[in-house]
């Protein structure tokens, strides 16, 4: 009788663990590299998902999916390092924030909006408010894939540069050899 008492005591407690974990309501789960976000009005159309990967004090990978699995290929755009820079992220009511020591990234919990400073508080990058991000389904060749439409607030006197911009249209038109 005893061993049937401690074995349901010890189900019971294992069973319960799952929902003392999730009761705590944090949007976002910690990883060795940074954190993932799950806003709450995530949908396909807007992001499901954020994945913010430290890779040091003043580098932020950021990542946003579409569905609810992050893409298993190898990223073309960053070289896979362990972070060694110490990081914390909190949560208040409706913000997450990833802090390093000498950035802040801070993420809206319920629309996802991403918000880059100095630890001054000086804004590095934002996205706009609400209607800043959108994923469309599309078919290039048969091949299944999203075309992203992202805005950022700019200032009136920023440059951007090396996004691509040719001079020749012959280069911008694949029709033309």
């Amino acid at each position: 009788m005893r061993k049937h008492t401690s074995l349901l005591t010890t189900m019971a407690i294992l069973l319960s663990f799952p929902m003392f974990s999730f009761s705590q309501n944090l949007h976002y789960q910690k990883t060795n590299q940074g954190i993932i976000v799950r806003p709450e009005l995530n949908s396909a159309n807007a992001g499901k998902q954020i994945r913010i990967d430290v890779i040091s004090d003043q580098i932020i990978h950021t990542v946003i999916s579409p569905t609810d699995q992050f893409s298993t290929e190898a990223s073309l755009m960053v070289i896979p390092v362990k972070a060694n820079s110490d990081w914390t992220v909190t949560e208040n009511a409706d913000q997450i924030q990833l802090k390093t020591r000498l950035l802040l990234v801070k993420v809206n919990a319920k629309t996802g909006q991403i918000q880059y400073q100095h630890l001054d508080g000086q804004n590095i990058l934002e996205e706009k408010a609400q209607t800043s991000r959108s994923f469309s389904a599309v078919s290039n060749d048969g091949e299944a894939g999203y075309q992203l439409t992202q805005a950022f607030y700019s200032p009136a006197d920023e440059a951007l540069y090396g996004l691509g911009q040719h001079q020749d249209e012959l280069c911008l038109n694949p029709n033309n050899n």
